[in-house]
């Protein structure tokens, strides 16, 4: 026996994918003015960055053209994406670093390879500091 009717079956399907299309929309969206909010040297290991917005992993690919493709400097070299982190690794003056990005805590970071990197690493921030400040 049909418990339901046919029509109840069709408007549960219509408001499914009006919300599927909202929330797509609201990612998308979300990004569209995009900044970075703070970077810190950690230690001179690593760059912490925070992002003026709440992001996905849907988005990680605007929020690595955002920084790295504005420095001429940077070459990428690899990407990787996981379940909830993605990482980017790049030369930068021959020295070699990754781009990191943990989704569910919303950390990003960059993150010197070898001591040899790890003496590159505040010219690095310099030069992307310079980037960000400029906006």
């Amino acid at each position: 026996m049909i418990k339901y009717s046919f029509q109840w079956l069709i408007t549960k399907i219509y408001y499914a994918i009006y919300f599927i299309h909202q929330s797509i929309g609201t990612i998308m969206q979300a990004l569209k003015n995009v900044q970075i909010k703070s970077m810190s040297l950690f230690e001179q290991r690593s760059l912490l960055i925070n992002f003026n917005q709440e992001w996905f992993q849907e988005n990680i690919n605007q929020l690595k053209e955002y920084l790295l493709e504005q420095c001429s400097n940077i070459k990428e070299l690899e990407v990787t994406i996981g379940a909830d982190r993605a990482y980017i690794r790049f030369e930068y003056q021959r020295d070699f670093f990754t781009f990191q990005f943990e989704c569910n805590s919303q950390s990003a970071w960059i993150e010197a390879e070898d001591e040899t990197s790890r003496k590159t690493l505040p010219q690095l921030f310099s030069e992307l500091d310079v980037i960000i400040n400029k906006e």
